[in-house]
Order: C-alpha cells, then sequence, then structure tokens
C-alpha cells in the first residue's frame, strides 16, 4: 500500500505542475519532451549494471508499445479537448479506470469480495461527480457527433493503464526502471520529432518545469509498477484513480485556492467510503 500512495502523491505532484505551466503558458509538447528526456535518463541510469540491454525481446518491444500508448493518449486528449471540450474528455478518462478493473478480474481471475464489489461500484458512480459543472445540452450533443472519438478516448486510456498489469504479470522485473527506460525513450522520440516540427524553443521555465515533470513521471510510474505485484489490480485501479482525484481536489484548494463545488464535495464523500470499502480486508 505504501507504493500506490507514493504513486498517488507523485501522480497529483504532476496534476500542479501542469497547472503551473497552464498558467505560464508553456507549450505542453515541449514540457513533455522535457520530461521525457529526464525520466528516460534517470531510468536508464537506475538500470545501469542490472542488464537493461538484455531485456527479453517479448518485454522490449512491448515497452516501445507501451511508450507509443503514452503519447497517443496524450495526444487524442488534447484533440478530443478541441473537439468536445474540457469536461467530458476528462469524465471518459476518468471513468476509463473501469477497464482495467474488469481486466484484473476476468484475464488475471482476481475475485473480489462482497464489499469490494460495493467500493468499487461506489467508486464508479462517484467519478462523474469529480467534473465541476454539469453537463449541457450542447455537451452531450458533442458527444454524440464524436462518439467514436469518445469511445477510443475512453478505450485508449484504460487500455494505457491495463498494459502495466500487463507488465507486471507476463514481463515481470526485479527492477521496473529496466521497463520504463524503454518507455520513456520510446515517447521521447515521439515527443521530440513533434517538437523539432512544431519548432518549440525550450525556455528556462519549459527546461525547470519539464525537468521537474520528469522526475514525478518517473516515481508515479515506479512507485504503481511496484504496487501491482503486491495488490490485486481490482483494488489497485479504483483505489489510484479516486485517490488521485480525491487528493488533487483537497491540494487545489489549499495551493490554488480553488473553490470545492457542491458535486465535488458530493464526490469527496461518496469517494472516501469508497477507497474504505475497496481496501476492506
Amino acid at each position: 500500500m505504501v507504493f500506490l500512495v507514493l504513486s498517488i502523491f507523485s501522480s497529483v505532484a504532476i496534476a500542479h505542475i501542469f497547472k503551473w505551466a497552464q498558467r505560464k503558458k508553456l507549450s505542453t509538447l515541449g514540457l513533455l519532451t522535457v520530461n521525457y528526456f529526464l525520466a528516460a535518463f534517470l531510468a536508464i541510469l537506475d538500470s545501469t549494471g542490472t542488464d537493461a540491454a538484455m531485456l527479453p525481446p517479448p518485454s522490449f518491444f512491448f515497452a516501445v508499445v507501451v511508450g507509443g500508448l503514452f503519447v497517443g493518449s496524450f495526444f487524442l486528449m488534447t484533440k478530443s479537448i478541441e473537439k468536445m471540450g474540457v469536461t467530458l474528455p476528462v469524465a471518459l478518462m476518468r471513468l476509463s479506470a473501469v477497464l482495467p478493473t474488469l481486466g484484473s478480474i476476468f484475464f488475471f481471475f482476481e475475485m473480489p469480495h462482497a464489499v469490494q464489489i460495493v467500493g468499487m461500484l461506489t467508486a464508479f458512480v462517484a467519478l462523474p461527480l469529480a467534473n465541476q459543472p454539469d453537463l449541457t445540452g450542447s455537451e452531450h450533443r458533442r458527444l454524440g457527433n464524436h462518439f467514436i472519438q469518445g469511445l477510443a478516448l475512453f478505450g485508449l486510456f484504460g487500455l494505457t493503464d491495463f498494459s502495466l498489469k500487463i507488465q507486471t504479470e507476463l514481463f515481470a522485473l526485479d527492477n521496473p526502471n529496466r521497463f520504463l527506460a524503454v518507455v520513456f525513450t520510446t515517447a521521447l522520440i515521439i515527443t521530440a520529432v513533434g517538437s523539432w516540427i512544431e519548432r518549440i524553443r525550450i525556455s528556462r521555465d519549459l527546461l525547470i518545469g519539464g525537468m521537474i515533470l520528469g522526475l514525478f513521471n518517473l516515481l508515479s510510474s515506479f512507485f504503481f509498477l511496484k504496487a501491482l505485484p503486491r495488490l490485486p489490480g481490482l483494488v489497485v485501479y479504483p483505489t489510484n484513480g479516486i485517490g488521485i482525484i480525491l487528493l488533487a481536489a483537497l491540494s487545489s484548494k489549499m495551493i490554488w485556492r480553488e473553490n470545492l463545488h457542491p458535486r465535488t464535495i458530493r464526490f469527496l464523500i461518496l469517494a472516501s467510503f469508497s477507497l474504505v470499502l475497496i481496501n476492506w480486508k
């Protein structure tokens, strides 16, 4: 559970870095490029002496695919926000936690007990409440108009999360950074090419923000991969998703002075209750 808590804290730090970058009007693609550069460098550095270059071919190629999924899910998210607004894509991203949870149950036979089932159902009921604004008629129409893209966003985020479960079950490694070195290097190559095409200049703020983001990005993935072999996926995924939103909402109130919408307060109550049930022994 300690690794999962550390992963949640690292993920919330990532959210605040993006919030800071947004206020600074920094290029998101440039920020990701610097972030993946440092994350790949640190992962490779930590893998030195652990046969990092000797990953079995299946594990290596799977890591390349996961690196592509990391970047692909981000780009699909940004395109979805452009066409559908913010509320719907964020809701779909959060609800996608149902896919790796179900995957853990049906593919790896992790059977929940009755209390955990109630907790998971409560969590998925609570997730849409994390979005402060109610969906308007125009947003419902946009979802209908871009149904395929919304479905792709839901599936891609769920698949990206579930890929880490597949790695721990089928390609287990003593040091997750051996796997992450390939994942982040692949993501770096993709984003670096994009930054070159867009002619993005690396400013001082972009460099500092990207390096801090890269550190927490690596820590978040590393701790998450450490948590998955120790806890059932049906516990990890709902706890991780709910925990990130819960901590992000509370910390945003303190750091950015963001007001808590009544929907968010209802979410916090339901989310806290679901976390207790999901982790019930």
